[in-house]
């Protein structure tokens, strides 16, 4: 298991088309042990996937922006990795967490998953029916 206190979530406000906040969109970050600036969840997540550790990361992200939201009143949006959905125990911890934090905390939290880690148009669909936001590189800088 990875340790909680060496990542952490950069939140950054996305602006509707008339320059007005309509959420607010949370990284995954990570803190090298040794100190320094924190590392990207682009950088880091690819490796992270290859090892099995994707579920482990994204559920800390959630965590995070559970927390951010008790603090905040806002809606935010978590990245996800499309791996960590096909893990077995991922959707459960998922559910415990939400279970776990007030209903307009939990309410308040979407999630996005990006098209490059979603490797087929059937699971694309099945997707979107469910109301996930799938974005392409570059869909949002």
């Amino acid at each position: 298991m990875l340790q909680q206190h060496c990542f952490s979530l950069a939140v950054r406000a996305l602006a509707a088309g008339n320059g007005a906040a309509r959420h607010a969109r949370g990284t995954l970050a990570l803190h090298p042990a040794g100190g320094g600036e924190p590392v990207d969840a682009a950088a880091f997540m690819p490796a992270a996937v290859r090892v099995g550790l994707a579920a482990e990361c994204d559920v800390q992200a959630v965590r995070l922006g559970l927390d951010w939201l008790t603090k905040a009143d806002a809606q935010l949006l978590v990245c996800l990795s499309w791996s960590s959905l096909g893990q077995d125990d991922f959707l459960g911890r998922l559910r415990q967490l939400l279970a776990d934090r007030p209903v307009q905390t939990a309410s308040s939290l979407g999630a996005q998953i990006h098209a490059d880690y979603v490797d087929d148009d059937a699971s694309r669909v099945l997707l979107r029916e469910q109301g996930a936001c799938i974005l392409r590189e570059g869909d949002i800088a």
